[in-house]
């Protein structure tokens, strides 16, 4: 597989389009715009995505593949059991819910909760309707109406 065009999102967009082809197990990352990507995988990437990774590679792009325990589904599985309850919502003051960063949990980002026993009560009551998946809690701000 010959990247047309490697150049910034038109990579990326290879990368979307034969990951979203390959089913469930990664995400990619850009890791700015100096030749490097970051691919989050979940086992052994396919044929397609290791010939983009190879194009990539050729044209001076450096591809780091890094493996993750959790597939897309898993964590899309506990955002959505962690959305869907509001009360929890409302009462930790949940203003943030993204896959992380690195794709190995779910952020949480937290308006109303304060000091460390509050931190860890309300993590653990996350991590327990995300299902095993972790969970990592910072302070946001409130969303606003």
């Amino acid at each position: 597989m010959v990247l047309r065009d490697y150049s910034g999102e038109t990579a990326l967009e290879q990368f979307h389009i034969a990951i979203t082809a390959a089913g469930d197990p990664g995400m990619v990352a850009s890791e700015g715009f100096d030749r490097r990507l970051s691919l989050y995988w979940h086992g052994e990437p396919n044929s397609d995505v290791q010939a983009l990774i190879k194009a990539a590679r050729s044209a001076g792009v450096t591809v780091a593949v890094n493996q993750r325990t959790w597939t897309k589904s898993d964590l899309s599985a506990a955002r959505d059991r962690i959305f869907a309850d509001a009360s929890l919502l409302n009462t930790l003051g949940v203003s943030l819910l993204r896959f992380s960063l690195h794709a190995d949990g779910i952020d949480v980002g937290l308006a109303h909760t304060t000091g460390t026993t509050e931190w860890e009560s309300a993590q653990a009551r996350l991590q327990a309707v995300a299902g095993g998946i972790p969970v990592h809690v910072f302070a946001s701000d409130p969303v606003m109406d």
